[in-house]
C-alpha cells in the first residue's frame, strides 16, 4: 500500500542523542524545527517520537504523485536496522546518518492514465496523504505532551481542507503529578526538613 502512493519505509529505528538533553531516550526522537508546509505554519512546539522509522519516497511515481518532506531529525541523529540494542552507537558501516525524515505528504498531481494513477481523484481537490513512521506520538499517553497533541490535529485539519483549524490551541489548566524514585524521595525530605532547619540552628 505504501509502495503504491510513493513511499518506501525501512525496518530501522530513528536514534538521537539530542534527546536526551530533554530528559527523553536516544530511541525517541525529539524535533523542534519543521518544513515550511500549512500544517506547521507557525507551529514552534517540540514533538517527540517513541520507536520511530523513517520514511523515504520510492521511485516511479514522479509523474503522478509529489512528495513533500514535513519533519525530519536533526544533524546528529540517525537510523539503525538494529531494533535490539541496548547501547546507541552510531555504525557508518550499518546506520544512515541523519537528518532522517519522520513524516512526509504525498499529493496527487492528477496526470498520466487511469491506470497509472493510485486512485480517482476527490471532487474537491487532489488526494492528500500524511505518512508517519510513528503512531505513538498521537495515542492517549504522548498526545498531550508538549505539541504532540497539536500536531496531529493540524495534520486532520489540513488533510479535512479546512485551515481555519490549524493552530496551536491552549492548554487546559490542570493538577499534574511528580512521580518520584525512593531515593529522589528521601533526597526530597532529607532538604527541607532535616538540613534546612539544623544549618538554621546552626548559624543561630
Amino acid at each position: 500500500l505504501f509502495l503504491d502512493w510513493g513511499i518506501r519505509l525501512k525496518n530501522d529505528m530513528v536514534v538521537d542523542p539530542v534527546s536526551r538533553l530533554f530528559g527523553g531516550m536516544y530511541n525517541i526522537p525529539v524535533v523542534s524545527a519543521y518544513y515550511q508546509h500549512d500544517i506547521t505554519h507557525g507551529f514552534n512546539l517540540p514533538t517527540f517520537f517513541p520507536l520511530a522509522r523513517s520514511v523515504r519516497s520510492s521511485d516511479g511515481h514522479e509523474k503522478e504523485l509529489e512528495y513533500e518532506p514535513l519533519i525530519e531529525t536533526g544533524k546528529t541523529s540517525w537510523a539503525t536496522p538494529d531494533l535490539n540494542q541496548k547501547e546507541f552507537k552510531f555504525d557508518p558501516k550499518r546506520d544512515e546518518k541523519g537528518p532522517i525524515v519522520l513524516a512526509a505528504i504525498v499529493t496527487s498531481k492528477g496526470v498520466g492514465s487511469e491506470s497509472s494513477k493510485p486512485a480517482a481523484e476527490e471532487k474537491n481537490g487532489k488526494t492528500r496523504i500524511v505518512f508517519f513512521g510513528d503512531s505513538d506520538f498521537a495515542s492517549n499517553l504522548y498526545s498531550k505532551s508538549v505539541g504532540n497533541g497539536d500536531l496531529f490535529l493540524n495534520v486532520v485539519s489540513w488533510l479535512a481542507r479546512d485551515p481555519e483549524l490549524i493552530s496551536i490551541r491552549p492548554k487546559e489548566a490542570k493538577a499534574g503529578s511528580l512521580l518520584l524514585t525512593p531515593v529522589q524521595g528521601q533526597i526530597l525530605f532529607f532538604l527541607p526538613v532535616v538540613a534546612l532547619p539544623v544549618t538554621l540552628m546552626a548559624v543561630g
